[in-house]
């Protein structure tokens, strides 16, 4: 089994939100740009299929449950709501 750089999650990438948001996520740290609204950093947490994501300073701790299937993901608070991405594959390339 291959070892994932910087100590990978399931969700490492990036995700772009139904909204037009984009959800960052690079090891233990994520970015969550809101349209309009700037964004917001962290940390981030994968354990089976919970997902925590926090900000001390910020004063966030949020629990989500989530699940992936080729190239989408689904997010759902303590409350049922639902926040949908999709994975985008960026390419590095000329052209």
């Amino acid at each position: 089994m291959s070892q994932m750089p910087w100590g990978a999650s399931p969700l490492e990438g990036v995700w772009e939100a139904a909204d037009g948001g984009l959800l960052i996520v690079q090891g233990s740290f994520y970015r969550l740009y809101s349209p309009g609204s700037g964004y917001v950093d962290g940390s981030i947490e994968v354990a089976g299929q919970r997902v925590r994501m926090w900000n001390p300073t910020a004063g966030f701790d949020l629990g989500f449950e989530y699940a992936q299937d080729q190239g989408r993901m689904v997010l759902r608070d303590q409350s049922g709501q639902l926040y949908l991405y999709r994975r985008l594959v960026l390419n590095g390339g000329s052209g």
